[in-house]
């Protein structure tokens, strides 16, 4: 079985810093956009499994760049869907697999 492929959209470049390093280090095919125009042109394109993406983006927010996938969309994770408080399971550290 193929890796995912993971579409990033976030205009932070930390952010991209960070989650792209992961996604490598995970073997995930990925490709990232630093705004909501490039955000929807690399999701025509690369046709990700998973969009995981920044509600605030310039040029176009979040909700307006997901919505023309929505009727493909199996469950959307909204920041509401994740608890406000962390509870002791968030905050494990992360470990490495080795």
């Amino acid at each position: 079985m193929s890796p995912a492929k993971i579409l990033l959209v976030d205009d932070e470049p930390s952010i991209h810093t960070v989650v792209t390093a992961y996604l490598k280090a995970e073997g995930f095919e990925y490709q990232s956009a630093m705004d909501g125009p490039g955000g929807l042109a690399a999701a025509r394109t690369f046709k990700p499994d998973i969009i995981v993406l920044d509600v605030m983006l310039p040029g176009m927010d979040g909700i307006e760049l997901a919505r023309p996938f929505a009727p493909r969309v199996e469950r959307v994770r909204h920041p509401a869907d994740r608890p406000l408080r962390g509870d002791r399971q968030d905050r494990r550290p992360l470990r490495r697999r080795g």
